[in-house]
């Protein structure tokens, strides 16, 4: 896009709602552009990350603990299980894996063998990564997905065993490409069946789409960070849910909004799913609010 080129900054707030939860969601194409997008499309798949998108990074309160407590990614709240030469071991190779040492495939092979040596078992995996609070607006963007799309897909570096444990998804038919963890009898880590890593996302949801006679066009991918970028790629229209959590990706926010804002349709600064759900529904009803 040309210096001065007419981009929309959107302002979304229901009534009722107090000015801090306006939402603003700026627009990475021309309103015109963007509006005869909208105006083609015809969706039907969704291409979704979890970690993260759907499950809240931050603090927030818990009246089970009596305050505030801090949420990270399932990789992250695993971590709660290991003591602390375990953790030294995951930072060791996490520290390779950023640096681009050992693959993405290596360091998830690297992490399960980890959990397996400290003898975690799926219990302990559905207690932590398992539990982490969902955001808000979760429930409304089911809705939507159900009403509006075909076929929904999450499409995560992270664990089937912690996602598809979820009772919030008992109500919202996908299907979930993920990782998958082995366990003994007993329920114990025994190793990894690989699936998706940061990767292998873009070319996994062009395989699903093919699969199902779809085009890019006909799809809408929703992430949460950097990691998510292949996703946004395989999609005709995409919103990156920029909430400035923790940051897994290597890269602080504002490198990953200016990242980013080449490849998304859309940048959505909420820590809720609100804004997704206000983004979606104009989508759907191919307006642009003023």
């Amino acid at each position: 896009m040309e210096p001065g080129e007419d981009i929309a900054l959107i302002r979304l707030a229901r009534e009722g709602i107090p000015k801090h939860r306006t939402v603003h969601i700026v627009i990475t194409v021309r309103k015109k552009d963007f509006r005869d997008l909208i105006g083609a499309t015809r969706l039907k798949a969704a291409l979704l990350d979890f970690d993260g998108t759907f499950t809240r990074i931050g603090k927030m309160y818990s009246s089970a603990m009596n305050g505030k407590v801090q949420y990270q990614t399932g990789w992250q709240e695993l971590r709660r299980k290991l003591p602390p030469e375990g953790h030294r071991a995951l930072d060791r190779h996490y520290t390779l894996y950023k640096r681009g040492d050992i693959t993405p495939l290596e360091w998830l092979y690297i992490s399960v063998a980890c959990y397996q040596e400290y003898g975690l078992t799926l219990d302990d995996v559905i207690a932590t990564a398992g539990s982490v609070p969902f955001r808000s607006g979760y429930g409304e963007f089911i809705a939507l997905l159900n009403a509006n799309f075909k076929k929904s897909f999450i499409i995560s570096f992270g664990m089937k065993d912690w996602i598809d444990c979820r009772k919030e998804f008992d109500n919202f038919p996908h299907q979930t490409v993920a990782s998958c963890l082995l366990a003994d009898p007993k329920g114990r880590i025994t190793g990894v069946e690989a699936g998706v890593t940061e990767d292998t996302k873009g070319k996994v949801a062009k395989k699903l789409l093919r699969q199902n006679g779809w085009k890019a066009e006909e799809a809408f991918a929703l992430g949460n960070s950097w990691h998510d970028r292949h996703l946004f790629e395989a999609a005709g229209i995409s919103a990156y849910l920029s909430h400035g959590g923790y940051k897994g990706s290597g890269i602080d926010h504002a490198a990953e909004i200016e990242r980013l804002r080449g490849i998304a349709t859309a940048i959505i600064f909420d820590d809720t799913l609100c804004g997704v759900n206000d983004f979606m529904a104009h989508v759907l009803a191919k307006t642009i609010p003023e």
